[in-house]
C-alpha cells in the first residue's frame, strides 16, 4: 500500500480517496444487482437481459472486483485491470444492442483512470510504500 499523507500531497491524497470510494460504491451496487437477481428465481430466467447478465457481465465483474481488491495494494495493476473491465462493460451493451446498460460500466472505468493517475502522481513524488 503506498503512504500518502494529506500533508504531503493533497490532490494525490484526495484522487486516492475519490477512486477507492468510486469502485467500492460500485462494487457494493453490482453485488447487491447479483443478490436480486439470484433470489428472483424464475421470474430473472425469463428476462431478455438474462443471458447478457450471465455470461457477459459476470466475468467483466469478477475481473473489476479483482481490480479493486488489487489497486488497493498496487494502483498502477489494479487501476488498470478496473479500466480494462470498465471499458469492457461500457463497450459491451453496444455489441449487444443495449446502449442504455452502457452507464454501468462507467464508474469501473473512471475509477481505474483515477488509481492510475494516482500512481503516476505516487511515482513522480517517489513516496516509498508500507
Amino acid at each position: 500500500m503506498t503512504k500518502v499523507s494529506k500533508n504531503t500531497d493533497f490532490k494525490t491524497w484526495i484522487i486516492q480517496r475519490v477512486a477507492r470510494w468510486i469502485s467500492t460504491l460500485s462494487i457494493v451496487f453490482i453485488l447487491l444487482i447479483f443478490i436480486n437477481t439470484a433470489l428472483a428465481g424464475d421470474q430473472w430466467r425469463e428476462a431478455p437481459l438474462s443471458i447478457l447478465i450471465k455470461y457477459v457481465f459476470g466475468p467483466i465483474y469478477f475481473a473489476a472486483l479483482a481490480g479493486w481488491a488489487i489497486a488497493w495494494q498496487r494502483e498502477e495493476t489494479g487501476g488498470v485491470l478496473l479500466a480494462i473491465a470498465g471499458a469492457a462493460a461500457t463497450i459491451m451493451p453496444l455489441l449487444h444492442n443495449e446502449p442504455a446498460l452502457m452507464i454501468v460500466g462507467v464508474p469501473f472505468l473512471v475509477s481505474g483512470i483515477l488509481f492510475i493517475i494516482c500512481w503516476r502522481r505516487i511515482r513522480k513524488m517517489n513516496v516509498t510504500r508500507l
